[in-house]
């Protein structure tokens, strides 16, 4: 029985996490919704959880699961994805710079 206060700690560490904010490419109404550190752009259909960053293709300056791409006309962490079913509605997967091959969620 001595395990279940352990358990029981954890679990409610694993919600303060998951309830945390939300990451780089999910929906928000302002920058509240996202995690610190990050803004919302209400440009972005939905509006999109980021923080900027200045080199296409930096994973360094990014949450992980993000990559820096361009979009709306600036440089911005973008949700990574594998094909179109990764990426929300209204975003495509794309190649972030001819000499990457990591894809990442855009408009």
């Amino acid at each position: 029985m001595a395990l279940r206060p352990f358990l029981l700690s954890c679990l409610a560490f694993a919600g303060a996490l998951a309830c945390s904010g939300n990451t780089v490419g999910q929906s928000c109404a302002n920058a509240a919704d996202c995690q610190s550190g990050q803004t919302c752009l209400l440009s972005d259909p939905g509006g999109y959880c980021t923080k900027g960053c200045s080199i296409a293709g930096d994973v360094q300056a990014c949450p992980v699961g993000s990559i820096c791409a361009a979009q709306d006309a600036g440089m911005y962490c973008s949700a990574t994805c594998g094909g179109a079913g990764d990426c929300r509605a209204a975003y495509t997967c794309a190649s972030v710079t001819p000499s990457t091959t990591t894809k990442a969620c855009v408009n």
